[in-house]
C-alpha cells in the first residue's frame, strides 16, 4: 500500500482525556482477539504484578496514561515525565 504524500507532516491537536476502566480494557482485548485473562480477571492481573485502575472499585491506581510520548528521555524505566 502506497503512502498518500498529502498526509506527510500533518499534525492534529491532542485529544481530550479518555477515561479507561476495566470494562474498556476487556472490550479492547475482545476487539483485538486477545484471550489473555490479565485483561479480564483482577486476581490474575494482580498476581502478575499489574497495577489497578482508579475509580473502578479496585482502589486508587494509576492516574497518568502510559503512553511512550509522555516519558522523558532521561526517565528510568517505568518512571514517566509527569510534569
Amino acid at each position: 500500500m502506497a503512502i498518500n504524500r498529502e498526509y506527510l507532516g500533518r499534525t492534529f491537536p491532542a485529544a481530550p482525556p479518555y477515561e479507561i476502566n476495566r470494562v474498556k480494557i476487556a472490550e479492547f482485548a475482545d476487539a483485538i482477539g486477545d484471550p489473555n485473562p490479565l485483561y479480564r480477571d483482577r486476581a490474575a492481573a494482580q498476581a502478575a504484578g499489574l497495577a489497578t485502575l482508579s475509580g473502578n472499585g479496585f482502589g486508587d491506581g494509576p492516574k497518568m496514561p502510559m503512553v511512550p510520548g509522555t516519558w522523558g528521555p532521561e526517565a528510568p524505566e517505568g518512571e514517566g515525565d509527569h510534569s
